[in-house]
């Protein structure tokens, strides 16, 4: 629409780059013209037959979050585009215009708007009690939330005072939001389990619904070109929280009644793999680590390369570190190695075992009897080359290798999957980032879902390679995934 109304009107490619007077146009303009004008639209889309056929869709998201902001039909876009559109050319046409208002004004615009769907009261109450006139002319994301609960209130674009004068204001707003923030963190629920997980690479950060795009968090991992321009950025990032990060918070889910969290060290896989970041990280994970111990976690399980053998021993550096701590630090891999080997064909005699992860391809071992093809860690296509025609790979570690021969098949990685009971998930399983975590009936990989099992069973004892060790989980609900139809090369 911006590049339409350069073509319109050429006038607008001569604005000067800062005009103060600008911003004082497009302010009175706002207040004046835009506020009122959206106050009333929005209260006409709520009318049965605007709604039911046009606005409904808004109002659809069950959780407001800031993409909210931009759910709407092509009619609603096209008004919302008008009042956007007033302050902006309104200035211009009474000779106040600037480039640098036209962006600001934007900018902030959407700013305000994804905060009022954020569902994450970040205004301090205190603003408003020392200066309480500017209750009538900044909404808040409690505020907003009160129209997607109550809908016949609170219609205002960003100043409640439109409300105020429609008469439109829910009484609660101020209240609520007051006592939102007194009670942040008193009601917070300490979680059973924590999988510590770290990124992977940095196109994988692209698709986590913490940097990026929740939708794409909520399917299978898959190389997106159009996502390659953003890729300086997160590079961009990855330095920053390699500068100065500590370990997060990512997502959270509930299975049977108990609270699963997955937090995130601020490392890269690549960094594992450079000597001199080793006693950073080792610092991450302990510091995650000692905050589950203090908060009263039962079970925390490290993830991927935060158990690597090379970098603290599968663990063992900080249990022997911290002899009392009361979480039981774990790292999955047994159920890994059971769930490989219920994989595996009655008649197989033969196999060759390897595996990247020590304690993992050591796990098998003792277990097997009647042997299978081949399974272990990432090779490369010149190492398939050696197996045998026939050969079929189970996997069983991060990344899964490329299917490259025609007369061999390729399983997917070790998994299981969740109860139709499990609630909350945001992201699928399929993806790279953080693995795994998964949504509802997407397959569970490996390492952290012998950890759940301890969990909800109570079982707190870190156990090695136990013959048991597949059923524990299915007792949680876990279901070992189907026969795993073979996968021959794509080639």
């Amino acid at each position: 629409m911006g590049s339409m109304a350069c073509y319109i009107f050429p006038a607008l490619s001569n604005l000067p780059l800062w005009e103060s007077r600008s911003f004082i146009a497009a302010m009175l303009l706002h207040i004046g013209v835009s506020e009122p004008l959206y106050y009333c639209l929005h209260k006409c889309f709520h009318a049965k037959y605007l709604f039911t056929h046009y606005h409904s869709l808004h109002h659809s998201s069950p959780v407001p979050q800031p993409f909210t902001a931009g759910s709407g039909t092509f009619l609603e876009h096209l008004i919302l585009s008008g009042v956007i559109g007033i302050p902006v050319f309104g200035s211009c046409v009474i000779g106040y215009g600037s480039i640098g208002m036209i962006y600001g004004y934007v900018l902030i615009f959407d700013f305000l708007r994804c905060l009022g769907h954020c569902n994450v009261e970040i205004v301090p109450y205190q603003l408003f009690d020392r200066l309480p006139f500017l209750k009538y002319l900044l909404y808040t994301p409690t505020y907003h939330s009160l129209h997607h609960t109550e809908t016949g209130t609170n219609y205002c674009l960003f100043m409640p005072l439109y409300d105020a004068l429609g008469n439109t204001l829910n009484s609660k707003s101020w209240d609520l939001h007051k006592t939102l923030l007194l009670n942040s963190g008193k009601n917070w629920r300490v979680p059973d389990f924590v999988f510590l997980a770290h990124v992977v690479d940095i196109t994988a950060s692209l698709r986590s619904q913490v940097f990026v795009f929740r939708s794409f968090a909520s399917k299978p991992f898959r190389t997106r070109i159009f996502l390659l321009p953003i890729w300086p950025l997160a590079f961009t990032v990855m330095l920053v929280m390699w500068a100065k990060s500590k370990p997060f918070s990512v997502s959270f889910y509930n299975l049977r009644g108990r609270l699963h969290h997955t937090w995130a060290v601020p490392r890269f896989g690549f960094q594992y793999f450079l000597p001199f970041a080793r006693e950073g990280i080792n610092k991450h994970i302990e510091e995650a680590i000692l905050r589950a111990d203090r908060l009263g976690v039962k079970v925390l399980t490290l993830a991927a390369l935060n158990k690597n053998e090379a970098l603290n021993g599968g663990g063992m550096l900080f249990v022997n570190k911290h002899p009392n701590l009361k979480v039981r630090v774990v790292h999955g891999n047994t159920l890994t190695a059971a769930v490989t080997l219920n994989q595996i064909p009655k008649d197989v005699d033969e196999v060759f075992l390897t595996g990247a992860t020590s304690n993992l391809s050591n796990c098998p071992l003792p277990l097997q009897t009647e042997s299978t093809s081949d399974f272990g860690k990432w090779i490369t296509p010149r190492e398939q080359s050696w197996a045998p025609a026939g050969t079929h790979f189970h996997q069983f570690v991060v990344p899964p290798i490329l299917p490259f021969r025609r007369d061999c098949t390729y399983s997917d990685l070790a998994a299981m999957k969740f109860p139709d009971d499990v609630r909350g998930l945001g992201y699928c399983e399929e993806n790279p980032l953080y693995p795994p975590a998964g949504l509802r009936q997407r397959p569970l990989q490996r390492s952290p879902r012998y950890p759940v099992s301890h969990s909800e069973q109570g079982d707190y004892n870190l156990r090695t390679c136990p013959d048991l060790s597949r059923q524990a989980p299915l007792k949680s609900g876990l279901a070992q995934r189907g026969s795993i139809e073979p996968t021959p090369s794509a080639d």
